[in-house]
């Protein structure tokens, strides 16, 4: 059986111990689990417990790789399950689905909102239509009762914005440049009748 001959508290990150084993660095728990297990110097491990501990330090590391993207901005369930196939390629659905409902118990993750964030941004930085956000949402994983929930009912309001924005355009390329956001011909030209 391997023996704990060191207990040392981690230079990057002081709320993790690395674990030596027979003078050899064998693995890194929480400074939690170190006082939860009693693990201290002298003490033998099965080889079962060392690869528990050594497959809750993989969970640990990728825990913190999807905090760290979550720092950033906020997104979608479907973006984080993502990313963690692609931090951990070989993990099992189990184990994935476990770290989502993790992130979501302690409030990190919510697709309500990342939906209402997204359309926000959208509206105040790049107006589209409700069609066209209804897609983007769509393909970020949204389920579509979220979407309706979070969308406005029409796209006048998101018109004017975009009109707002670009002042200096002509009143065709204005159009043009409208209709490519995804808004209908009839609602364009309702909001610049309105102008």
């Amino acid at each position: 059986m391997p023996q704990v001959t060191r207990v040392v508290a981690g230079k990057k990150n002081p709320g993790r111990a690395n674990i030596y084993l027979d003078g050899k660095f064998s693995f890194a728990v929480s400074l939690e689990v170190v006082v939860r297990d009693g693990i201290r110097r002298g003490m033998d491990l099965s080889e079962e417990t060392v690869v528990t501990y050594k497959a809750c330090d993989l969970e640990e590391k990728l825990y913190g790789k999807v905090l760290n993207f979550l720092s950033y901005r906020p997104h979608s369930v479907y973006e984080v399950r993502t990313r963690i196939r692609r931090y951990a390629p070989d993990i099992a659905v189990e184990k994935t689905n476990a770290l989502v409902d993790r992130l979501k118990r302690e409030g990190y993750l919510s697709d309500q909102e990342f939906a209402q964030w997204f359309a926000g941004s959208r509206a105040s930085n790049r107006p589209r239509s409700r069609r066209a956000l209804f897609a983007e949402l769509a393909a970020k994983g949204i389920e579509k009762e979220i979407i309706e929930a979070v969308l406005p009912r029409g796209d006048q309001e998101a018109i004017r914005a975009a009109v707002a924005r670009r002042k200096n355009l002509t009143r065709e390329k204005l159009m043009g440049y409208l209709a490519r956001q995804g808004f209908s011909y009839d609602d364009i030209k309702v909001a610049l009748l309105e102008e």
